[in-house]
């Protein structure tokens, strides 16, 4: 198995989830879960532990999204990738529509699907959205699931969406998957490093730069790359800057010393957070002189 047959099939799971969704129908809806069922946003954390739960769950988030006069719900898987044979975690897109007008800024969801009883099926749901501004989904106070809430600040909040923002960035980059990357990034893009700044304005020098970011990786047999995030502040609607320490392992060994960047990402392409600025204080090229020491 691949990450692209990772992809096709975790697409091909949303889609039939859209159109039951849109359609009101519940029973082809919970078909496609799995209980028990974590859900979460920025500020709830809700685990379902009972059949009967995600059905009534399911019925008032159906009948909600109807309320709203919601017409139209889009999800495009953005990169996937095994965890083993029987789970695929990845991320999409999500956008909801009254007719051809948007009902809700675009946002970024994980899933993580499992391979149960001859299906794939979702078991767990995180969304990089408050539960006020989904105020679709369902409240949960019967038994067979428990819901926990947190209150988030503007800050909290911004910090939780750029830490799904460079989870994305950092699932694209261990699949090789130069596809999911070029949707994370806006053309031109620029990335400083210890050898300057350059900018890529085309696909197809994004692409040649990949190339040879993956070369790095298999040259110092990178197997996890973690982007710790640690401050995050908003510029207007429609532009984030964050900084966050990236950790880049080989197994359980450090490739390189930790290191700092700069990430800026804005609403530029249809009102979703794509990756314009990456300044970061070494860059893949200068991994080799940066090795940490023993």
């Amino acid at each position: 198995m691949t990450h692209v047959s990772a992809i096709e099939l975790y697409q091909r799971h949303l889609d039939p989830l859209s159109k039951a969704i849109i359609e009101g129908d519940v029973t082809r809806f919970v078909a496609g879960m799995s209980v028990p069922h974590v859900l979460r946003t920025v500020d709830s954390h809700i685990r379902i532990e009972s059949q009967d739960a995600l059905k009534t769950g399911a019925a008032q988030y159906l009948h909600a999204i109807q309320d709203k006069g919601i017409t139209r719900i889009d999800r495009l898987c953005k990169s996937a990738i095994f965890l083993s044979e029987t789970e695929i975690e990845g991320f999409n897109s999500v956008r909801a529509y009254h007719g051809n007008e948007p009902a809700i800024l675009p946002f970024l969801a994980r899933m993580k699907l499992e391979f149960r009883d001859g299906a794939w099926r979702v078991s767990e749901t995180d969304m990089a959205i408050l539960r006020a501004q989904w105020d679709v989904l369902p409240d949960f106070d019967q038994s067979g699931a428990h819901a926990e809430t947190a209150s988030q600040d503007e800050h909290s909040f911004n910090l939780s969406c750029f830490q799904l923002f460079l989870n994305w960035l950092s699932q694209a980059a261990l699949c090789n998957d130069f596809d999911a990357w070029l949707r994370a990034c806006a053309l031109p893009l620029t990335v400083t490093s210890g050898q300057g700044t350059t900018v890529f304005e085309t696909e197809d020098a994004l692409r040649r730069e990949f190339d040879y970011y993956m070369v790095s990786f298999k040259a110092h047999n990178v197997t996890q790359i973690i982007r710790e995030p640690l401050d995050v502040t908003l510029e207007g609607e429609n532009r984030m800057v964050g900084r966050c320490r990236t950790f880049v392992l080989s197994q359980a060994n450090l490739v390189v010393e930790p290191y700092e960047s700069t990430i800026t990402i804005e609403r530029l392409r249809k009102g979703f957070w794509q990756l314009s600025r990456m300044d970061n204080v070494i860059g893949h090229r200068d991994w080799h002189k940066n090795r940490p020491l023993s």
